[in-house]
């Protein structure tokens, strides 16, 4: 399976509810939106973050580069349980048929590593 790692750290940023539409994002790139009743979450490029938000950054983007339907079973978790037999922290997503994991920069090098040991190659 072929992942590729982004080179620009992302940010997960907690905005008020208040705020109806994130326009600070840089659309050129990748960025994840999501509300559920009060809370309002966008996930962005470090240099995109909207001023006066909650923030948790340094955060580095993984795609799996095969599109993966909503009824194949088994690729994602698979990823998710080698990254936590090595404590490595992801966070995932899912927009159609791509997935998509954060993986926190300290945590990088080891996480790469630990994915090609599994039969996981870099693209």
């Amino acid at each position: 399976m072929d992942l590729k790692l982004f080179k620009e750290n992302y940010a997960v940023c907690n905005l008020s509810n208040n705020i109806s539409s994130p326009i600070c994002v840089d659309t050129s790139s990748f960025y994840y939106i999501t509300k559920f009743k009060e809370n309002l979450s966008i996930i962005c490029l470090n240099k995109s973050i909207p001023k006066d938000v909650n923030v948790d950054g340094d955060w580095r983007l993984m795609e799996i580069l095969k599109p993966i339907n909503l009824y194949l079973v088994g690729i994602v978790s698979k990823i998710s349980k080698v990254l936590e037999d090595y404590n490595i922290n992801v966070f995932e997503m899912q927009v159609e048929d791509k997935n998509y994991f954060l993986i926190k920069e300290y945590d990088v090098y080891n996480a790469c590593k630990v994915l090609e040991y599994n039969g996981f190659k870099f693209i």
